[in-house]
C-alpha cells in the first residue's frame, strides 16, 4: 500500500509516454498516469515534491507536472488537490488517483532550440471531458507500450495560472469551444505565454487578445473556436457591451483614456449610466475603428 501523504491547502487561494506529438498550447482533458512523492531528483539533486504523470491521450506523449510539497509551493499543491476532488485539508493516497480525469492547460516551451509543450495549471474535469483514441499507424505502437526511449521529462516548476472553464482544444476538426468563452485573464496569460504582439488602435484589450491568438492559430494550426460566435473580425470588435457589467465597462473607459459621462441621478440612475457608457463607447468604436492589421 502506498504512503499516505499529509496536506493542508485550507488557507491557500486559488491562484511522455503514450505518444510522440507534442501538443499545442492549449487546454485539453487528461488521465494521470501516476503520482510519486520524490525525495531524489532523475538528476540526483534532492526533491520534495509529487511527479505527476499526465496521459493526453491520442498520439501526445505524457506530460510531467511536480508539485511541490514546501510552503513556498502550497498555491501549486492547492491547484493540485482541487483539480482532483480532494477537500483542502486531508491525507493523498497516490494509488486512488490513478486514472483520474483532469484538465491541463498545455505551455509553450522550447528544448534544443524546438518546440515543447509543458504542463502548466491543473483543473477540474467537466462533463464530456475523454481522451482521443491514438491514431494506428506505421512506427507507432498500438498496443499503448511506451516508446523505447521513454517519455521526455521536464523537470521545471510551473507557474500559477487561471482557469479555463468550457474550453477544449480543437483536435481533428471537432469544435470544443472558443476563445469567446475565456476569461480576460486566461486570454492575456496565453498572450504572454506565446509572446504574441497585441494589435493596436482602438478596440477593447480583450477583443485584440482574441485576434493575436486567432492569428497565431491560423499560421500554425487550426483555430480552437466556434465560427458561430460572437468574436472580432476584420469588421472590428464584438458588438456585445450589454453583455458587460459596470466593472467592465469602466475598465474599457480607463483602458482607453476617455472620460467617463456623468452619473446620472433620479429614477434609474444606474440603468441610465449604462446606456450612457455603452454609447460613448460604440460612439469612440465609429471615430476610431478597430484596424485587426494594426501593430
Amino acid at each position: 500500500m502506498a504512503k499516505l501523504i499529509d496536506y493542508d491547502v485550507s488557507d491557500v487561494e486559488e491562484g511522455g509516454g503514450g505518444g510522440s506529438e507534442e501538443p499545442k498550447p492549449s487546454v485539453y482533458p487528461a488521465r494521470i498516469v501516476s503520482v510519486t512523492q520524490r525525495d531524489t531528483k532523475s538528476n540526483g539533486d534532492p526533491a520534495n515534491d509529487l511527479q505527476v504523470i499526465l496521459d493526453l491521450g491520442g498520439d501526445y506523449r505524457w506530460l510531467y507536472s511536480y508539485i511541490g510539497l514546501g510552503e513556498a509551493s502550497d498555491w501549486k499543491l492547492a491547484e493540485f488537490v482541487r483539480a482532483v476532488g480532494l477537500k483542502d485539508k486531508g491525507k493523498i493516497n497516490p494509488d486512488k488517483l490513478k486514472d483520474v480525469m483532469v484538465r491541463v492547460k498545455v505551455n509553450p516551451d522550447t528544448y534544443e532550440g524546438n518546440y515543447q509543450a509543458k504542463a502548466g495549471r491543473l483543473m477540474k474535469t467537466v462533463a464530456g471531458d475523454e481522451l482521443p483514441e491514438p491514431t494506428k499507424s506505421e512506427g507507432k505502437p498500438d498496443n499503448g507500450d511506451e516508446p523505447e526511449d521513454g517519455p521526455v521529462e521536464d523537470d521545471t516548476e510551473t507557474s500559477a495560472g487561471t482557469t479555463a472553464e468550457g474550453f477544449l482544444p480543437s483536435r481533428e476538426g471537432e469544435e470544443f469551444g472558443s476563445y469567446d468563452d475565456w476569461s480576460d485573464a486566461d486570454l492575456a496569460e496565453e498572450v504572454e505565454d506565446r509572446k504574441l504582439t497585441v494589435p493596436g488602435g482602438r478596440g477593447s484589450k480583450r477583443d485584440k487578445h482574441i485576434k493575436a491568438l486567432r492569428d497565431d492559430d491560423s499560421a500554425d494550426a487550426a483555430e480552437p473556436g466556434d465560427d458561430d460566435a460572437p468574436s472580432s473580425s476584420d469588421d472590428g470588435p464584438a458588438d456585445n457591451y450589454e453583455e458587460w457589467d459596470k466593472e467592465q465597462l469602466e475598465k474599457e473607459f480607463e483602458e482607453r483614456q476617455l472620460d467617463l459621462p456623468d452619473k446620472p441621478r433620479g429614477r434609474n440612475a444606474a440603468d441610465r449610466y449604462l446606456t450612457a457608457m455603452i454609447e460613448a463607447l460604440r460612439q469612440d468604436d465609429k471615430d476610431n475603428p478597430f484596424d485587426p492589421d494594426a501593430d
